[in-house]
C-alpha cells in the first residue's frame, strides 16, 4: 500500500493515478488560485472523476472512508 502524500500536489498526483485519470496542467504548486480559493482546474478535476477537495487540500481521509461504507452497504441491501 501506498503512503498517502502529505503535499496538496502530491495527493492530487496520487488520486490521479489510482482513477487512471490526467493530471491537470498548469497548476501553482499550493493547488490555490491567485485570490486564495482552490485552483479552478482543480475544482474541475474533482467535479470530473468524483475526487474529494477535502483529501487533496486538507489530507482528509474520513469522508472517502465514510464514502466507500455507505457504497458497500448500499450494494449489500
Amino acid at each position: 500500500m501506498k503512503a498517502i502524500p502529505t503535499t496538496r500536489m502530491g495527493r492530487l498526483r496520487f488520486v490521479a493515478d489510482a482513477l487512471g485519470a490526467p493530471m491537470p496542467e498548469g497548476l501553482p504548486a499550493d493547488l490555490l488560485a491567485e485570490d486564495e480559493a482552490p485552483a479552478p482546474e482543480v475544482l474541475r478535476f474533482c467535479r470530473d472523476y468524483g475526487a474529494s477537495l477535502d483529501f487533496i487540500y486538507l489530507g482528509d481521509v474520513a469522508s472517502l472512508i465514510r464514502y466507500a461504507s455507505r457504497a458497500m452497504l448500499g450494494k449489500a441491501a
